[in-house]
């Protein structure tokens, strides 16, 4: 088993104390014992849309780990926003006071499961997406990046293949600007999906941004940063400008894989849509979108963040949105465990909120994998995704990346 990828859902205990995540195999059923997990949760108990703006990411390497969570109110004038980013917990839940109503912290890895220990809970029991992933070939690394002046990340022990990311627009809690953000270094590409919700106003102003030049950037759109480089056990950073404000990145670095990103556009029309051309088969696929079309320039029309996961027999997304220029304010999240990615636009009252366009996985094929978009509309909105597979038989599972 030279990489496996797992994607589950569990339901978190509505009290303290551990609770063990299990039933985690590989593509032939066999458990494994994950080296790392990625998880996300938009807060909720079903698979339904409902008023409110959340979404929450957790990563863990075993040793390390951290969480980030933004959140905004609905139907309130002015709106409250809120975002913190936690390095000592996989998963962190806050109220519009920024106080922490969920803590969960990583306890173990063991064969087909992991463990994490709530020490603050809420009575909930709500629904987490996450990532499992594996395999004698795997490295992973989990770090967080306070971005101010000048960035680098710390040398790593493995040469990575490929980053996942989550970025917040300040360290603590205040204004969110979060983005989910791929990296890639097997074909000298990378993406970027990215959102944020401006607080405090009466009169709710929302942004959403996206670049697929870029592996991370600030929304303001006066920062901006690439990974350019990097050799065996070296990560760089290089910025193109550089913040002044707190700004927090936390990441999972993955090595030993077969990793590749693009983006894709929803067709006009229900049916399938594939990827082809790329040199292994896929055991694993994440997708985000901030349903918006492709553009290069930051858009005041709302917020909004997609992101699911597949592997060849589960998959789920979890979405957050809000609109812009109503007061008060308009905002929705949504679960799902039967599709991939989706959009949506917010309805003020939130379980009436719909799917604009969705997709399902379909299938793994020899050269990159099949979308079914059971929903679509005119509109072809941007898509990022990434899939995971075996590392190359060839000896190199990443290469040489070229500045740009």
């Amino acid at each position: 088993m030279a990489m496996a990828f797992y994607k589950g859902v569990f339901t978190a205990n509505t009290g303290t104390g551990n609770q063990t995540v299990s039933g985690i195999v590989d593509e032939n059923g066999a458990s494994f014992t994950p080296k790392a997990v990625m998880l996300w949760s938009a807060y909720l108990t079903s698979s339904a849309f409902t008023d409110g703006y959340l979404f929450q990411q957790g990563l863990t390497d075993g040793t390390n780990q951290n969480s980030t969570v933004v959140l905004s109110t609905d139907n309130a004038s002015p709106n409250v926003s809120r975002v913190t980013t936690n390095i000592t917990s996989l998963v962190t839940i806050i109220n519009s006071a920024g106080t922490a109503t969920r803590v969960g912290t990583f306890v173990s890895f063991s064969s087909g499961q992991f463990v994490i220990n709530w020490t603050t809970a809420d009575g909930l029991a709500p629904k987490f997406h996450f990532i499992a992933f594996g395999g004698t070939s795997l490295s992973a690394s989990v770090g967080s990046l306070s971005m101010v002046g000048p960035a680098s990340v710390p040398t790593l022990a493995f040469q990575p293949s490929c980053l996942i990311m989550m970025h917040n627009a300040t360290t603590g809690t205040g204004a969110p600007g979060p983005q989910m953000s791929f990296a890639s270094y097997l074909d000298g590409t990378q993406a970027l999906a990215s959102n944020s919700l401006l607080t405090g106003q009466t009169t709710s102003s929302a942004f959403r941004y996206e670049r697929t030049t870029r592996a991370a950037s600030l929304l303001n759109g006066a920062n901006g940063a690439a990974f350019a480089e990097y050799g065996f056990g070296y990560l760089g950073l290089v910025q193109f400008t550089q913040p002044t404000a707190a700004s927090a990145l936390n990441y999972l670095a993955l090595g030993g894989v077969n990793a590749t990103v693009g983006s894709g556009l929803q067709p006009t029309t229900t049916g399938n849509q594939s990827v082809t051309g790329k040199s292994f088969t896929p055991k694993g696929l994440m997708m985000a979108s901030i349903g918006n079309v492709a553009v290069t320039t930051i858009q005041h029309n709302g917020s909004a963040l997609s992101f699911g996961a597949a592997d060849a027999t589960r998959q789920g997304w979890d979405w957050t949105g809000a609109t812009n220029g109503v007061s008060p304010s308009v905002t929705a999240t949504g679960h799902n465990e039967s599709n991939i990615i989706v959009t949506a636009t917010p309805n003020a009252t939130g379980s009436s909120t719909t799917a604009t366009s969705q997709a399902s996985w379909s299938s793994f094929n020899s050269d990159g994998f099949t979308i079914n978009w059971g929903t679509a509309d005119a509109t072809q909105r941007e898509y990022f995704w990434m899939m995971l597979g075996d590392p190359s038989t060839s000896g190199s599972s990443g290469g040489a990346w070229a500045s740009s």
